[in-house]
């Protein structure tokens, strides 16, 4: 797109996906006649042809800030939510978190007519893998204003909208953060905290079943536990008793922040089930 004297647009970007695939945390794809699933972050994630900067550069050049909203002043964040399916296809986009129909929509179209990307893979398997990517688009009317792209550093961090069950709505959870949350004493305590809580199922054990269940929760800006799921399932039983333990775990966390500020941010916890 060819930018005029009056108007940035920029394009700020995140690794994304908000969904999960467990409890309450379900979501199929729909581009096809069967149901799949989806997943939340993937061992390989899918990647646009050439990177983020590519992706940025895409949407720069694809980009029309509708004149409507220019006489509207309209300007802020789109956070656009799709699936990258096992054939790399960009499928289901959606409005996540939108402006005004006018920029939602321009937005939805930029996403749609995307090239295929490289699809995201679990074990070397192709899976279907949901991103959501914000827009931020702003108007400025000042001519002079160099029509450049600038990224916000925070934008920069990866982020996902996470579904919270609690609440029935769509929480902005960090991956990565400036600083990141800290256990009471640290990583050590915190295995020895699941290590000594563990209670291993017996119907489980007298059945052999052993390996490791992928828990994620959430340590909100207070420093507390919320959103607890399972990533990657053994057992319901172990899955379940994997998400008792990390539930009971200290709310005393030291939160994570981003330029200062507390903020939410997704943890990743192996919960190990060993016979031996």
């Amino acid at each position: 797109m060819m930018h005029t004297q009056s108007t940035i647009l920029t394009i700020a970007l995140a690794a994304f996906c908000a969904t999960c695939y467990a409890a309450n945390n379900n979501l199929a794809v729909t581009d096809t006649t069967q149901m799949e699933e989806i997943l939340t972050i993937a061992q390989e994630m899918p990647v646009f042809p050439g990177g983020d900067s590519a992706m940025c550069e895409y949407i720069t050049e694809n980009l029309v800030y509708p004149a409507e909203a220019k006489d509207k002043n309209l300007e802020g964040k789109v956070f656009v939510q799709f699936v990258i399916n096992k054939n790399g296809e960009v499928v289901n986009p959606r409005i996540a978190r939108g402006i005004d129909p006018i920029l939602d929509d321009e937005v939805l179209r930029v996403v749609q007519n995307m090239p295929k990307w490289i699809p995201g893979k679990n074990n070397g398997n192709p899976v279907n893998v949901m991103k959501t990517i914000p827009v931020n688009i702003k108007n400025n009317s000042q001519p002079d204003d160099v029509s450049e792209n600038t990224t916000n550093p925070a934008d920069s961090i990866k982020v996902v909208l996470l579904e919270n069950p609690e609440t029935n709505t769509y929480d902005t959870v960090y991956i990565v953060a400036e600083e990141m949350p800290e256990y009471p004493g640290g990583d050590l305590e915190k295995k020895k905290f699941i290590a000594f809580n563990l209670q291993y199922p017996k119907e489980a054990r007298n059945k052999g079943i052993q390996g490791k269940v992928i828990v994620y929760y959430v340590v909100n800006e207070k420093g507390g536990v919320e959103n607890v799921f399972v990533s990657e399932s053994l057992h319901p039983l172990l899955d379940a008793e994997a998400i008792r333990v990390v539930k009971k775990l200290p709310k005393q966390h030291k939160p994570g922040k981003v330029q200062g500020k507390a903020v939410k941010v997704l943890i990743v916890q192996p919960v190990n089930f060993q016979l031996n």
